[in-house]
């Protein structure tokens, strides 16, 4: 009886925490993928700058977030695409050769399109006490700002811990988190910028050679090497769901910067 309660326990806090902490709801981003497109300039491998504009939407206090658990996860963001984060160095010896470098920096916007000085950050009561991700009311009540130029983050009580829409609407070009998932060290903005711009999870069709063959996604942080397809899986990736992830392949950082140069607009 105290065997099957135990096993019960691990069963449910494995479901429920990890599960929790890292799933994200969002789908595959088609629009680059069925295009196949080809760069129309060449990649000289600049760094680009990228103003980030998050939108706190709450209903209650406590989703309200400080100041200071933005600019956290914003640091962490910077730091995964420009590889200044110190866990870095964990990726195991067979996959250090695949680590690329996004060269993407990021930081508070000051300025929006029409000129208008800002902090980068935007706090706006809500009558909505929780957001569906079946619906796209959050960017109604908070519009896009220039999803060409612009990193749109919104902040709010949504029924999962993150998504970014799938669909190739401007209006919803964006990314959705919730509140109780902004911490300091969260890796959560940095797996969905990675669909922002156009990467898939590693345990699906996601078009990248370098990122091996994946069954499922990662619970926890895996014991080195878990072996899937008589191959070790990269659980450490950003786009897995593990605890423990800390970079992107060369293969992922080319169809990102790809698709920086066809449908975004940042200053180098």
């Amino acid at each position: 009886m105290i065997r099957h309660f135990i096993l019960l326990t691990l069963i449910f806090f494995s479901s429920f925490t990890f599960g929790q902490t890292n799933k994200c709801d969002t789908k595959i981003r088609s629009e680059y993928q069925v295009r196949n497109i080809t760069p129309i300039q060449t990649d000289s491998n600049q760094t680009w700058t990228v103003p980030v504009v998050f939108h706190v939407l709450y209903h209650l206090d406590k989703e309200n977030i400080p100041d200071s658990l933005i600019i956290g996860i914003l640091s962490t963001l910077h730091n995964d695409f420009l590889n200044l984060n110190n866990d870095l160095t964990a990726v195991p010896i067979e996959f250090q050769s695949l680590i690329g470098r996004p060269n993407v920096n990021f930081i508070l916007a000051n300025k929006l399109p029409n000129g208008t000085s800002t902090i980068g950050i935007i706090r706006q009561f809500t009558n909505t006490s929780q957001f569906k991700v079946s619906q796209r009311k959050i960017f109604d009540e908070s519009p896009i700002i220039d999803n060409k130029s612009y990193l749109n983050v919104y902040i709010c009580n949504v029924n999962t811990n993150a998504y970014t829409p799938s669909e190739s609407n401007p209006k919803h070009d964006g990314i959705v988190i919730n509140y109780k998932k902004v911490f300091i060290g969260s890796r959560t903005l940095t797996h969905e910028t990675g669909h922002w711009f156009d990467l898939h999870h590693i345990f699906e069709n996601d078009d990248v050679k370098d990122t091996p063959s994946q069954k499922k996604h990662s619970f926890y942080c895996p014991h080195y090497p878990n072996i899937e397809f008589e191959h070790s899986t990269m659980f450490m990736n950003y786009m897995d769901y593990s605890s423990c992830r800390c970079f992107f392949t060369i293969g992922q950082v080319q169809r990102m910067r790809n698709y920086i140069i066809n449908y975004k607009k940042f200053t180098p």
